[in-house]
């Protein structure tokens, strides 16, 4: 028996609900804006009650798949807060994960991106020493990641790729070097075709992402600056007026 068959019907999952989307993906760009850090799990959080009736096991895979509302989502939200597939995805398993490692208190101090590398570590027991270890250690992310995800070895491409997404892999005098036009140069010519394309589309992307991620803090610091020039004209005004009494 598939374990979604006993499920109840969720509100847009047959066919797409324009309204619904709309709405969620409204709420999750000020999720976005608000609340930084923390984004992922609120935005669970509102998805949990929206889409899928407040119930955990409406979270697995299948249900998300096969949920037309949902799958619309990804689009609207990829298309107005820069948000990929993946990290809608990414927020949803360190929710469920969270949830299942609410009695381990040093995995309730880790840093959220200390949490996303224990995504892929299987068991709860091991998840659990290695959150204490991380806490113990003051582990720091990049530590964390090389004893996790130890990296294949460096290619050319490979080191391009993490020119564009992971700057801050590179200490200031390696990534001087690696910036270099000849040297950038030296490796592209030696791309195949595809290769270059692939680099080319990554670059675009991680530009594109940044610079939605910059509109959508500019437009937070627009309205937090528009607030404090009125609180500060207010605060004039009812000095000026107490100092008349």
């Amino acid at each position: 028996m598939a374990d979604t068959e006993n499920l109840s019907v969720l509100r847009g999952e047959s066919e797409v609900d324009k309204q619904l989307v709309e709405e969620a993906s409204n709420e999750i760009k000020s999720i976005l804006r608000e609340h930084l850090g923390a984004a992922s799990y609120k935005v669970v959080d509102y998805l949990l009650v929206t889409f899928f009736n407040n119930e955990e096991e409406n979270l697995k895979k299948k249900k998300l798949v096969g949920h037309k509302s949902f799958q619309q989502l990804l689009v609207s939200i990829q298309d107005s807060t820069g948000k990929s597939k993946s990290w809608l995805y990414e927020a949803i398993k360190l929710w469920l994960d969270r949830e299942k490692m609410k009695g381990c208190e040093a995995y309730m101090k880790l840093s959220i991106s200390h949490r996303a590398l224990l995504l892929k570590v299987p068991g709860i027991g091991e998840k659990t020493e290695l959150a204490a270890n991380f806490i113990k250690d003051k582990t720091s992310y990049k530590t964390a990641k090389e004893l996790l995800r130890p990296s294949s070895p460096d290619t050319t491409y490979t080191t391009m790729s993490r020119l564009i997404n992971h700057p801050g892999d590179f200490k200031d005098d390696e990534l001087k070097k690696q910036i270099n036009k000849t040297k950038i140069k030296n490796s592209y010519k030696n791309f195949t075709d595809e290769q270059q394309v692939a680099i080319l589309k990554k670059a675009d992307d991680r530009v594109k992402k940044l610079e939605d991620e910059l509109v959508n803090k500019k437009e937070l610091l627009d309205i937090t600056k528009f607030v404090q020039k009125v609180l500060i004209a207010v605060s004039t005004e009812i000095g000026e007026q107490s100092k008349d009494k």
